[in-house]
């Protein structure tokens, strides 16, 4: 019976590392879902240090060469002209706008999607009176909090948990019996995706990679049977799926990823 027990600990201490690995700069790697990254960051350690970063490049490319040690792609864009289709705030300054694309606008207008598409859920890094940070995920045009401001923040969406708000930030639309009749981004269609939650005090990070594709309505599913966190809202995805952190390297398109317009990285030294 000892040697039995015994052999069953020294098991477990061998897959107990696949499963969740907590490593010293306070981020915690989570691969116990077939398929599935899931990357918790504590924001007591990190909040000073995450913010939105805007370049046309790759997060392999930009993690090589830029001090980071954290970088996962961010907002929709443009792929012809390159141009950003969701705000993005660094450091109390809106840096990218939907509406410097004028294209996008006329149409949206045309469309009556302007006003869904504009207020779509973006992550906010707020700061206090006291300069404490914190996280949440809001429509772009919710106030904040008495005392409160938003220092960074960059746009996606749709809300997914605990609610799945497709519809009401205008990526899908239906008829009167309730079949699709409108979509963008692929949100019906199984994709790798990029997703950003927040459980009290911690960011979310969770990736579904190319060995298992969601839908976003699957997604919504996943959080809440196994990964329950207070909400959860998704970022650019498909292609533009790609992140890097130490030797982990996410990617969905070439050899490289694909390049895109936004990322949200953690600074630090690597």
């Amino acid at each position: 019976m000892f040697k039995k027990s015994l052999i069953f600990i020294i098991f477990l201490l061998f897959l107990c590392p696949v499963f969740a690995k907590e490593t010293d700069d306070g981020i915690k790697v989570i691969h116990k879902y077939e398929g599935i990254w899931v990357f918790k960051i504590e924001a007591k350690k990190y909040g000073e240090k995450i913010k939105p970063y805007v370049e046309y490049t790759t997060a392999n490319e930009l993690f090589e060469r830029g001090n980071y040690i954290f970088v996962v792609n961010g907002g929709f864009f443009d792929m012809k002209d390159k141009t950003s289709v969701s705000y993005i705030v660094i450091d109390g300054k809106t840096v990218e706008t939907p509406m410097n694309n004028l294209k996008l606008m006329e149409g949206l207008v045309s469309q009556k999607r302007d006003e869904a598409v504009l207020n779509r859920s973006e992550f906010r890094i707020l700061e206090d009176e006291g300069k404490k940070i914190s996280f949440d995920i809001a429509p772009h045009f919710a106030p904040v909090k008495e005392g409160q401001k938003i220092k960074h923040s960059i746009q996606g969406g749709p809300l997914i948990y605990p609610v799945l708000e497709w519809e009401k930030e205008s990526f899908i639309a239906l008829d009167k019996d309730d079949r699709v009749i409108f979509e963008t981004c692929d949100v019906t269609k199984r994709r790798p995706r990029t997703l950003l939650g927040i459980k009290k005090d911690d960011l979310y990070v969770v990736i579904f990679t190319d060995k298992k594709q969601v839908a976003l309505n699957e997604a919504y599913d996943f959080f809440k049977k196994k990964l329950k966190l207070d909400k959860v809202m998704a970022l650019d995805g498909g292609g533009s799926t790609s992140l890097n952190y130490k030797d982990i390297k996410i990617f969905s398109e070439g050899t490289e990823g694909r390049k895109v317009k936004s990322f949200l990285v953690i600074e630090g030294d690597k």
